[in-house]
């Protein structure tokens, strides 16, 4: 109490931290039907079409209890989650990593490198980092095809 008091006042439990994490994706991939609380996610997850969305003041559960019965509309929720994440090219390695090249050249374009353009540019690599497992998701699909029609289980 001594702490918020003194750092944080007014301000604690008014910080997002709805971010999107592997987790979700392992969820997205193996056809689990996420109930996750109202939030950014990385402006990657979108309420009722990757997840359900659940009101932070849970309002809507009873909603949500009911969409859940309904095991044909959850089977295609998630079979159409699962198609669209797989298909957002935002996600692939290499748009990942054009990313990060376009961000360093913006960068090297910029006569005066001052010091809020290094933090901004610092801060884009550590995010980008932190989220290249999830920007993966999309070559993997395509590494795994590769792979299983090279051993003769896929055909082409």
């Amino acid at each position: 109490n001594e702490i918020e008091k003194n750092c944080f006042k007014n301000i604690d439990f008014n910080v997002s931290y709805f971010m999107m994490g592997p987790k979700n994706f392992e969820a997205i991939l193996s056809k689990t039907l996420q109930i996750l609380i109202e939030g950014e996610y990385n402006n990657i997850l979108k309420p009722s079409k990757h997840y359900i969305e659940l009101k932070k003041d849970f309002s809507n559960i009873d909603e949500i209890i009911k969409i859940t019965n309904d095991l044909n509309f959850c089977q295609k929720f998630v079979d159409d989650a699962k198609e669209d994440i797989l298909k957002n090219k935002r996600l692939y390695y290499k748009n990942f990593v054009e990313d990060i090249l376009m961000d360093i050249s913006n960068i090297k374009e910029k006569r005066k490198f001052d010091t809020k353009a290094k933090n901004s540019f610092l801060t884009k690599i550590i995010l980008a980092v932190h989220n290249y497992s999830i920007r993966i998701i999309g070559e993997f699909k395509i590494l795994v095809k590769l792979f299983l029609s090279k051993i003769g289980i896929l055909k082409k």
